[in-house]
C-alpha cells in the first residue's frame, strides 16, 4: 500500500503536489517521533533548526534508526525513512540508484514540452541511467530558442547552484559565491569549481559532479571546453542576433553544423551587420553593443569593466576609450583568450563607431569642406589622421586652421557652408516643415529645433546621413546653436 501511495505522490503536480508534500512531511515527523521517541526526534529537529545540511540530516536520521533495538520496528523505520527523505529532498538511496538527480531536477524542467517530458519518462522507465537522461535534457536545451531558452537557462542555472551545493557542501559553495561576488572572471570561476570537485573523496560522486559541472558551464556561458572548440561564444551571442533574417540565421546554423570555427561565424555576422540598414541596422547596433559590453566584462572582469565605464562617463574621447580597451585586453594572461578578445574588440569598435575605418570615413566626409586649406595644412591633417587621431581631434585641427584665416575669408566660407548645412533638408522635408525649422531657429527654441533636425536626418540614406553628421558641429556653430547640438 505504501508503494502505491508514493506512486501517486510521484505523479502529482502543482498544488496537489504541494499539499501532498506538506501532509507527508507531517506524517513523517509523527512516525519518526513514534519510532525513536520524542527526545531523539527533538535532536533531529534541533539539528534542522540549526541550519544543518540535508546530508547531515539524512545521516542523523540513519543514526537514530540504527540505534533502534526492536528489529521489526527498525526495518519499518528504514523503509519509511527512505520515502520520507524523498519528500524532504534528501533521498540518498535514490541518488545512489542514479534516479535521485533526475527526480530532484524535475522542478527545473518545466520548460520542456509535453512531448519532451514523455520522451524522458519513456527513457527512465526503460532503464536509462542518469547520464543518458542528462544528455537528453541538454539536447532539448540546445534546441530551445526565445523565451523558452531564457526560462530554461534560468531554471538550469538554479538547478546547477543546488547541485553544486549538494556536491561540495554549504561551506565550499559559499566560497564559490564569494568569489563570484568579488568580480572574478568566468575563467577563475571555472577553475574554482574544478578545484572543489577534485577535492571530493567519493570517486562516483566526483565523476557525477564533473559530468554535471561541464553541462552547467554551458548554461552559465563559461564552458572552457566549448570555448576551446570556438562554439561557446556563438551560443552566448544567439540572443544578440535576433535582427538577422531567417535565411541569415539558417546560414549561420549551417556553417556551425559544418564545423565552422568562431572566427568564421563572427566574420559572417559582421558581414550581415555591414549590409544592414534602417531599423534593422539600429536594432543590430543596439544588440551588438550589448553583446560587446557583456563580452568585455567576461573577458576582463567586473572591476576592469567598471574602469572602462567610468572613463566613458567622464567624457573621454573615443581614442582614449579604444586605448583603454586595448590596455585591458593586453593584461589578459591566457594567450588564446587574449587573441579572441582582441578579435572581438576590433569588431566591437565598429558598432561603437570608434574604429579606424569609421574615422577614415569621417575624414573623407570632412574633406568635402576643406578645399580652402593650404597644401601644408592638408598634409598636416592627413598625417594626424594616419597617426590614429579621433574624429574630434581632426575637427579641432580644422577649426584651428579656420581661426587663422582673415576675417573676410572666414565670412565667405561661412556663407558657403551655411548653404551646404541646410541644402540636404529640402530633399527630405516639405516647405511647411522647412518654414517651421526657420521659425524655431528665429525663436531660439533649441531643444525643439534639435528634435526636428534629428527626425529629418533619419530620413536620409546612410551615406548622406554620415556626411551631415560629420559636418554637424561646424553647422551648429555657424547657426549659433551654441551647446544645443543638431
Amino acid at each position: 500500500m505504501k508503494n502505491k501511495v508514493w506512486e501517486f505522490y510521484e505523479a502529482a503536480t502543482g498544488e496537489v503536489k504541494t499539499e501532498a508534500t506538506s501532509h507527508l512531511k507531517q506524517a513523517c515527523r509523527e512516525f519518526i517521533k513514534k519510532a525513536v521517541g520524542e527526545e531523539k526526534a527533538a535532536e533531529l529537529k534541533a539539528l534542522n533548526d540549526g541550519g544543518a545540511t540535508k546530508e547531515e540530516l539524512s545521516a542523523k536520521a540513519d543514526e537514530l534508526i540504527a540505534s533502534l533495538e526492536n528489529a521489526d520496528m527498525k526495518k519499518k523505520a528504514e523503509a519509511v525513512a527512505q520515502s520520507c527523505k524523498v519528500v524532504f529532498g534528501v533521498a540518498s538511496r535514490k541518488m545512489r540508484r542514479h534516479e535521485g538527480h533526475h527526480d530532484a531536477w524535475k522542478s527545473y524542467l518545466t520548460w520542456l514540452t509535453q512531448e519532451q517530458k514523455d520522451e524522458l519518462k519513456t527513457l527512465k522507465e526503460g532503464g536509462a541511467d542518469f547520464d543518458t537522461l542528462k544528455k537528453k535534457v541538454w539536447e532539448f536545451y540546445e534546441a530551445a530558442t526565445g523565451e523558452v531558452k531564457t526560462e530554461a537557462t534560468t531554471k538550469l542555472q538554479d538547478a546547477c547552484r543546488g547541485f553544486i551545493k549538494k556536491s561540495v557542501g554549504d561551506e565550499k559553495a559559499a566560497e564559490l559565491k564569494t568569489l563570484k561576488e568579488s568580480g572574478a572572471t568566468n575563467e577563475a570561476m571555472v577553475a574554482k569549481v574544478d578545484e572543489l570537485i577534485n577535492s571530493l573523496e567519493d570517486p562516483e560522486m566526483k565523476a557525477k559532479a564533473q559530468a554535471v559541472a561541464d553541462s552547467c558551464k554551458v548554461v552559465f556561458g563559461v564552458s572552457s571546453k566549448r570555448m576551446r572548440r570556438g562554439e561557446g561564444h556563438g551560443d552566448a551571442w544567439k540572443s544578440y542576433l535576433t535582427w538577422l533574417t531567417q535565411e541569415q540565421k539558417d546560414e549561420i546554423k549551417a556553417l556551425k553544423e559544418g564545423g565552422a570555427d568562431f572566427d568564421t561565424l563572427k566574420k559572417k555576422v559582421w558581414e550581415y551587420y555591414e549590409a544592414a540598414s534602417g531599423d534593422v541596422k539600429t536594432e543590430a547596433t543596439t544588440k551588438l553593443q550589448d553583446a560587446c559590453r557583456g563580452f568585455i566584462k567576461k573577458s576582463v572582469g567586473d572591476e576592469k569593466a567598471a574602469e572602462l565605464k567610468a572613463l566613458k562617463e567622464s567624457g573621454a574621447s573615443n581614442a582614449d576609450i579604444v586605448a583603454k580597451v586595448d590596455e585591458l585586453i593586453e593584461g589578459i594572461a591566457d594567450a588564446d583568450h587574449k587573441a579572441k578578445a582582441q578579435a572581438v574588440a576590433d569588431s566591437c569598435k565598429v558598432v561603437f563607431g570608434v574604429n579606424s575605418r569609421r574615422i577614415r570615413e569621417n575624414y573623407d566626409h570632412l574633406k568635402e569642406h576643406l578645399d580652402w586649406l593650404e597644401p601644408a595644412q592638408k598634409a598636416a591633417l592627413k598625417e594626424l589622421k594616419e597617426s590614429g587621431a579621433s574624429k574630434d581631434q581632426l575637427k579641432a585641427k580644422v577649426m584651428m586652421f579656420f581661426a587663422e584665416l582673415p576675417a573676410d575669408k572666414q565670412e565667405e566660407l561661412k556663407t558657403q557652408w551655411k548653404g551646404k548645412c541646410i541644402s540636404w533638408v529640402k530633399d527630405v522635408a516639405s516647405q511647411e516643415e522647412r518654414d517651421e525649422l526657420k521659425q524655431l531657429h528665429e525663436e531660439k527654441k533649441w531643444a525643439d529645433l534639435k528634435a526636428k533636425i534629428e527626425v529629418y536626418i533619419d530620413r536620409l540614406d546612410e551615406n548622406m546621413k554620415q556626411k551631415v553628421l560629420a559636418a554637424r558641429e561646424v553647422c551648429q556653430k555657424l547657426f549659433h546653436v551654441g551647446e544645443h547640438r543638431f
